[in-house]
């Protein structure tokens, strides 16, 4: 299996995006929507390609993870749940609070968008990574991140 993520437009309420799976086939078995920190954050994955292991247990995550293999950069290197993925140090317009946030680099999914306190948030993102998770099977992966180019698509 490899996996897509395609960023949407990004903010200080952070990056959203389509997690697209597909097949050895190249054919599209599942899409998730995900999230990650403002483009503007050096945490945040750049475009590029990265290979994900599963690992079984780790302090923060007992029931198992997927990790990338061989991150050079100092960007985020997991999938999990969470619902937000601001930039903290911005206030939120809408509250006139700090942006909240899940992830300090990582990639967070979900099925879906919605505003929670305020602000952009995954829906459903537990339910989503264990279907995620399940479908990977505990296999290696290869994601590639592309840019936001205005086409959401895994064959763009």
């Amino acid at each position: 299996m490899n996996v897509i993520l395609q960023y949407l437009d990004s903010g200080d309420y952070g990056t959203p995006g389509i997690l697209f799976v597909l097949n050895d086939a190249g054919v599209q078995v599942a899409a998730f929507t995900a999230g990650a920190l403002p483009e503007t954050d050096s945490r945040r994955l750049p475009p590029g390609h990265y290979r994900f292991l599963w690992h079984d247990e780790t302090p923060n995550h007992p029931t198992g993870i997927y990790m990338i293999l061989d991150n050079a950069t100092d960007a985020g290197d997991e999938i999990h749940n969470g619902d937000f993925f601001g930039d903290t140090t911005k206030m939120n317009p809408a509250t006139g609070k700090p942006y909240i946030s899940n992830v300090t680099g990582c990639t967070v999914i979900g099925q879906g968008f919605q505003i929670l306190e305020g602000q952009f948030a995954l829906l459903n993102s537990l339910v989503a990574l264990g279907q995620f998770n399940t479908l990977m099977n505990k296999q290696p992966f290869l994601l590639e991140v592309r840019p936001y180019g205005g086409t959401v698509s895994p064959d763009a």
